[in-house]
């Protein structure tokens, strides 16, 4: 599902930062998917796997960390395991629940959002 309003937070956020990408989605359909969304072009750098290798969030994480430097924040919605990578690696982790709140996710995080209007406040 595409928030518009989350795709008009994170506008605003790229004239402010350097906007990553970071899934375990296949290259090979990344670019249909934000285009489908409405965010192609909104990344300034994305990070997957290839179509034949199996999803690995740790693997990814450390892949990205070593060709682009840690981030400042990690912008979560589902994703535990992606989660717990980046939070080894002491990455403020911000939970966007706008699609249904996960209680064990909270717990996860430095901080919960609840719509996009609250994302930029929370940086």
């Amino acid at each position: 599902m595409v928030y518009k309003n989350a795709i008009n937070a994170l506008r605003r956020l790229k004239e402010r930062f350097k906007l990553a990408l970071v899934t375990t989605n296949a290259k090979e359909y990344i670019g249909k998917i934000l285009e489908a969304s409405g965010a192609k072009g909104l990344y300034d750098i994305i990070s997957a796997i290839p179509v034949n290798e199996e999803p690995n969030h740790q693997k990814l994480t450390e892949k990205f960390v070593k060709e682009n430097g840690k981030p400042a924040f990690y912008l979560a919605a589902r994703s535990k395991d992606a989660i717990h990578s980046f939070s080894k690696l002491k990455v403020k982790c911000i939970y966007a629940s706008w699609d249904g709140f996960d209680e064990e996710i909270a717990k996860l995080v430095s901080r919960t959002i609840r719509n996009p209007s609250e994302l930029e406040a929370s940086l």
